[in-house]
């Protein structure tokens, strides 16, 4: 009987290293699954970063997008104004180019009638002066 008894006993603590390393095993298990949880959360959280990110970057491109866009759209004003500020210099320069034309037409039809004014107020003395000589000679 005592023989059984050991046999017994000798199964029992195979029994019980088994259920020892069922129990380790479960334990491990749970552990792993614990962590792996634990890294699917942190995948999880990383992926909702990078969605994050994604949209924070197609908002900036976005933004660079209205900016250069903005640039472009100041750049064709910008143009445009110096384009007409040249046209409106160039109508301008043409007026006064024939302001200058016409007032050395006119500046030399005045020396014209100056010197003819001069030539009647020459003729005049000489005219003044013949009376003036007939007047004393008739008396």
């Amino acid at each position: 009987m005592e023989e059984t008894l050991n046999k017994i006993l000798a199964e029992l603590q195979l029994l019980n290293n088994k259920v020892s390393g069922i129990e380790e095993g479960q334990r491990n298990f749970e552990q792993g699954q614990w962590n792996l949880e634990q890294g699917q959360r942190s995948l999880e959280e990383r992926q909702r970063n990078l969605e994050l990110g994604q949209r924070n970057l197609e908002e900036g491109q976005q933004n660079l997008e209205l900016g250069q866009r903005n640039l472009e759209e100041g750049q064709q004003n910008l143009q445009t104004e110096l384009r007409l500020g040249f046209e409106n210099v160039s109508k301008k320069l043409d007026t006064i180019s024939a302001q200058v034309a016409h007032n050395t037409e006119q500046e030399i039809k005045l020396n014209d009638v100056i010197s003819k004014v001069e030539e009647h107020d020459t003729d005049i003395k000489l005219i003044k002066k013949f009376f003036i000589s007939q007047s004393n000679n008739q008396l």
